[in-house]
């Protein structure tokens, strides 16, 4: 069955059906548990890592200290190299003090 955008429409309007919803959030549950109880701790570590990039530490250190680079690289175009001291300024001599 093709989709239409009247049928994509009828179906982001309609209500969510709570039995639909608490069946899939209860199947997904008992799924979690199955697997905790049943792999070992090692597995699921290694999985794990295997799915987010945020178990790999140096990886995501490495693409931090890049992108802040390059935000600070963008940052300082047209900013002068170094803001004046103001105890080294030089004054006109019509200042008055």
């Amino acid at each position: 069955m093709p989709l239409t955008v009247a049928a994509l429409r009828q179906y982001a309007n309609s209500p969510p059906d709570a039995a639909e919803e608490e069946r899939k959030e209860k199947e997904h549950t008992e799924q979690v548990l199955a697997s905790l109880r049943n792999r070992t701790f090692e597995d699921q570590a290694d999985e794990s890592c295997a799915r987010h990039e945020a178990g790999d530490l140096s990886r995501t250190v490495s693409r931090l200290l890049a992108r802040n680079a390059d935000s600070v690289k963008m940052a300082n175009i047209g900013r002068p190299a170094k803001p004046k001291n103001i105890f080294e300024m030089n004054l006109p001599s019509t200042f008055a003090y």
